[in-house]
């Protein structure tokens, strides 16, 4: 453990030794691993978003060490963001800070339910998180994916039996 320390301070994310490579994000999941990048393995005056893209390099393996954090998959799928495995869903919360770092990210898979919840009938969080970034300034979503999630926002309400919201 003092290695993998070492080797994180000394902006080292894979630290090959005699006994074998040192991974300094192998028992983090991916908000610590992002962590650690933003604050030890870029530049004390990167950004958010050059952190960010790091990150995106190390769990897609597309940076020199090759995929040496896990991918940022939403806490209910388990282990599917392991090591060199790709997630079935991107959790919102990254969606969300790439989105503060890249202003054309796509809000339609922000707002899909699989970036947070198991469950794919349930939009209320989609479309809470819609209305917040719409009233801040993002307002890139196409109108079909606005009306879609309308509608099943509305469609939802009248399911438990609040219809007058639903209007």
């Amino acid at each position: 453990e003092r290695i993998k320390l070492l080797s994180l301070v000394a902006d080292s994310p894979v630290w090959v030794s005699t006994t074998g490579p040192v991974n300094t994000c192998s028992d983090l999941d991916w908000p610590r691993a992002l962590a650690s990048h933003l604050w030890y393995l870029t530049h004390p005056l990167s950004s958010v978003g050059d952190a960010l893209h790091e990150f995106e390099l190390a769990w897609r393996g597309t940076g020199p060490h090759g995929p040496y954090c896990s991918a940022p998959a939403p806490a209910y799928l388990g282990d599917q963001g392991a090591i060199g495995q790709p997630a079935l869903a991107t959790d919102l919360r990254y969606q969300l800070l790439r989105l503060y770092c890249d202003r054309s990210t796509a809000i339609e898979q922000l707002v899909d339910p699989s970036s947070h919840t198991g469950d794919r009938l349930d939009s209320r969080l989609g479309w809470l998180v819609a209305r917040v970034v719409e009233v801040l300034g993002y307002r890139h979503m196409a109108d079909h994916a606005r009306d879609r999630m309308h509608r099943d926002t509305a469609s939802q309400a009248e399911r438990v039996g609040l219809w007058q919201w639903a209007v």
